[in-house]
């Protein structure tokens, strides 16, 4: 989509790099090349199915994601070529998009801001800018970050997993 989705600014860039060793482990795969959607500094991993503490929720729970430290505001990338799916307000997880790639990969990038820069419906490439990091309910005494998720094939993998070669 052409322009903003919203009520607000948001801080846009594009870093670009030598895509070349993301590209190649991406095509292993069958995906287009590989980025990670904010920096790679990992605050909570992938917990499978062992339940992780919740200090929010003051509760036990499987952790179906990765937590990316980010600060609010920043920007937030598709991880790799494909069609947003669904963009969705989760009373948990707070905005999030869901995007449709190949391989039977859906990428979830949860905690997004209320300003979107693409519609269901569009196409996006790796590495280009999708919308904000603001806030997850369920984790909001955590550090500031993104909640990014991965289903291959409709279950839950390790999102490390599929970007493994990406660039940061």
């Amino acid at each position: 989509a052409d322009g903003l989705q919203g009520d607000g600014a948001l801080m846009i860039g594009f870093a670009s790099g030598d895509l070349g060793a993301a590209q190649t482990a991406a095509q292993t795969s069958g995906m287009d090349s590989v980025v990670y959607p904010v920096g790679g500094n990992v605050l909570k991993e992938f917990s499978g199915e062992a339940p992780v503490y919740s200090v929010t929720l003051d509760d036990w729970r499987v952790h179906e994601g990765v937590d990316f430290a980010a600060e609010k505001g920043a920007v937030v990338k598709a991880f790799t070529g494909g069609q947003v799916k669904e963009i969705y307000d989760d009373p948990m997880l707070g905005k999030t998009m869901v995007i449709s790639h190949s391989g039977g990969y859906e990428a979830y990038y949860c905690g997004l801001g209320d300003t979107t820069l693409v519609s269901a419906g569009d196409s996006v490439y790796p590495g280009q800018d999708i919308g904000s990091v603001k806030e997850i309910p369920s984790e909001v005494l955590d550090a500031s970050h993104l909640h990014f998720g991965v289903k291959k094939d409709g279950v839950w993998i390790n999102p490390m997993d599929a970007l493994a070669g990406a660039e940061q």
